[in-house]
């Protein structure tokens, strides 16, 4: 299972009725992905809104955020910590998965 932490889900809180006002998260969920992966291997995740999960999706609750994760993923990100973080240059949503294989080397 993926893991969210108290900071993400109070920051999700915070932009959701912004970012998806029309979101209701007893039929629908904040979808997370991999969209793509660099030629090192590093893996890259996006995050959207889905007003209507599907039967095949893995879905879960934490802190009353209800989140999907599509069945080809779901193997990928379990174990992985969706996390926010704020920093001087940046801020923001982060994915860090034990199941990824080394770091990026090629400076994507």
């Amino acid at each position: 299972m993926m893991v969210v932490t108290d900071k993400a889900a109070e920051e999700l809180k915070n932009v959701l009725p912004k970012f998806a006002p029309e979101l209701d998260l007893s039929r629908g969920a904040v979808r997370v992905m991999i969209t793509g992966q660099c030629g090192c291997g590093k893996i890259h995740y996006g995050m959207d809104v889905t007003p209507e999960v599907k039967a095949e999706d893995t879905t879960f609750e934490v802190s009353g955020l209800r989140f999907a994760l599509d069945p080809r993923v779901s193997e990928l990100l379990d174990g992985a910590e969706l996390d926010y973080e704020v920093g001087v240059m940046n801020s923001g949503f982060r994915i860090n998965n034990p199941n990824e294989q080394g770091g990026c080397t090629c400076g994507h």
